[in-house]
C-alpha cells in the first residue's frame, strides 16, 4: 500500500558534522504510491499535433500563474459544447480528441465522458499531469445512481490534486483552497459542506450554482427527481490508471483498470449498480457491485501521491562526509515525462542537473539553504523541495 515517507535529514546534517539552531523543511513528509499510473507521453505525435491544431498556446496568453492557465484551458474545453446532453454520444464512441473537437465545432453534443477525455487531453498537451474520475452518489442513501465523469489535475504551485468539472465549468473550494474529489467526500462527509464554495469559469468566480443537471437532460431524470445537491455526487469515486488518452482510441475502450479508494469513511456500504425502469425510477440494485471491480485500495498515498516533487534521501558516503560537511541525497520522484532538476544552494540561481538521481548539499558556517524541482519536458516547474538551516557551524571548531 501507499505510504508516507518521512526523511531523517537531521540525521543526515550531524552526520556531515554540523550544528545548527534551526531546520525548517517543505514538505517533510512525501505521499508514495506502490499502484502503476500511466500518463501521457508528450512526444506523442497525436498530442503534438493536437496542441498545434487547436493552438493551445494561444489560450494561455492572459493567465498570469499556474492556476490561471488551468482555469483557462478548463473554461476552453467547456465553451467547445455549450448544449451539453447525449445526442449523439453513440455515434462517437470510438473516436480520437481531435474528431471529438471537430464533431463540436460542427453542432454535435456530447456528455460527462467526452468532456473528461477532452480536458484530460488538454491538460496532458499543455505538460500538466492530469486523470479521469468517476463519481456517484451513495446509492444506498438516494436509492439511484447518477455518475460523473470529472478530471483531477496535479498543481504545482498548491502541492496537490484539485477536482476540475469542464462539463459545467467548476471546481470546489473549502477556504479559498481548491478541492479534490477525495477532500470534497470528506469535507461533506464530516458536516463541513456549508464551507465549500463553487467557483466557476476562467476567472473561477463564486457562483450559488448547485449542479442540478438540466430537466430535460435524460441522462439525470432521477437526479432532477430527488434534487440530490451536486457535493453529495462525490461520495464514491474510482480513479483511471490509464491516462495516456492519445495512445488510445476511444475513450471506453480505453478506460483500463480503475481504482477503488475505500477508506474507514464508508463503513460497510458498497457501491452498487442500480437498476432502474425506462423512466430512469429506482427499481433496486442489481447483483453486481462497483466495489468489487477494478483494484481497491484503503490507502490515500495510493490515489493522492506527490507528482514532479523531489523526494530527497540522506546517504552514507565513503570517505565520509563529515569531513567534506557535505550533505548526501539520494532524489527520487514521480514526474511523467521528466527532463532534467534544478537545484538552488542559498537562494541564489537555479542550476540545471542533467543527472536527477542524487544531490550534494555543501554546509558552510552561518544560514545554509537547498532547494530542489524537477521539470518536465513542456517546461512545467514541480513544486519546490526545500531545506533551510539556521546558524550552522561545525563539531572540528
Amino acid at each position: 500500500m501507499g505510504t508516507i515517507v518521512e526523511p531523517d535529514y537531521e540525521k543526515a546534517i550531524r552526520d556531515a558534522g554540523a550544528v545548527f539552531d534551526g531546520l525548517e523543511a517543505s514538505p517533510r513528509g512525501f505521499a508514495i504510491t506502490f499502484l502503476s499510473w500511466l500518463f501521457q507521453d508528450t512526444d506523442n505525435r497525436r498530442l503534438i499535433a493536437f496542441r498545434e491544431r487547436f493552438h493551445l498556446d494561444r489560450v494561455l496568453d492572459e493567465a498570469q500563474d499556474e492556476w490561471q492557465a488551468l482555469l483557462a484551458l478548463r473554461n476552453w474545453v467547456y465553451m467547445q459544447n455549450d448544449k451539453g446532453g447525449n445526442r449523439v454520444s453513440e455515434e462517437v464512441h470510438d473516436v480520437y480528441n481531435e474528431d471529438m473537437l471537430l464533431a463540436c465545432n460542427g453542432g454535435a453534443s456530447f456528455f460527462c465522458t467526452h468532456y473528461q477525455r477532452l480536458l484530460v487531453s488538454v491538460l496532458s498537451a499543455m505538460g500538466w499531469v492530469a486523470r479521469r474520475v468517476a463519481t456517484d452518489v451513495d446509492n444506498e442513501r438516494w436509492k439511484v445512481f447518477n455518475m460523473h465523469a470529472v478530471n483531477e489535475v496535479w498543481v504545482n504551485s498548491l502541492r496537490k490534486w484539485v477536482l476540475l468539472d469542464s462539463m459545467f465549468d467548476i471546481h470546489f473550494a473549502r477556504r479559498g483552497v481548491p478541492l479534490s474529489a477525495y477532500e470534497i467526500h470528506r469535507e461533506v462527509f464530516e458536516g463541513r459542506r456549508d464551507e465549500i464554495r463553487t467557483h466557476k469559469g476562467p476567472k473561477g468566480e463564486t457562483t450559488d450554482y448547485d449542479g442540478r443537471l438540466n430537466p430535460n437532460d435524460p441522462y439525470g431524470r432521477a437526479t432532477c427527481k430527488d434534487r440530490i445537491p451536486h457535493l453529495d455526487k462525490f461520495f464514491w469515486r474510482r480513479y483511471h490508471q490509464q491516462n495516456d488518452v492519445f495512445s488510445h482510441c476511444g475513450y471506453y475502450g480505453s478506460m483500463g483498470t480503475q481504482i477503488l479508494l475505500m477508506d474507514s469513511l464508508y463503513g460497510g456500504r458498497n457501491w452498487m449498480i442500480a437498476r432502474t425502469d425506462d423512466k430512469g425510477e429506482w427499481t433496486g440494485f442489481q447483483k453486481e457491485k462497483y466495489s468489487e471491480t477494478g483494484i481497491v485500495t484503503p490507502s490515500i498515498p495510493d490515489v493522492y501521491f506527490d507528482v514532479n516533487t523531489a523526494c530527497l534521501v540522506p546517504k552514507l558516503s565513503d570517505p565520509p562526509l563529515k569531513e567534506r560537511r557535505l550533505c548526501l541525497f539520494g532524489v527520487s520522484s514521480f514526474t511523467p515525462n521528466l527532463d532534467y532538476m534544478e537545484v538552488n544552494q542559498d537562494d541564489r540561481a537555479w542550476v540545471p542537473y542533467a543527472i536527477h538521481r542524487r544531490v550534494q548539499w555543501p554546509l558552510h558556517t552561518g544560514d545554509n539553504s537547498l532547494a530542489v524541482r524537477m521539470v518536465n519536458k513542456l517546461g512545467r516547474r514541480g513544486p519546490e523541495t526545500r531545506l533551510a538551516l539556521k546558524n550552522v557551524r561545525f563539531e572540528d571548531h
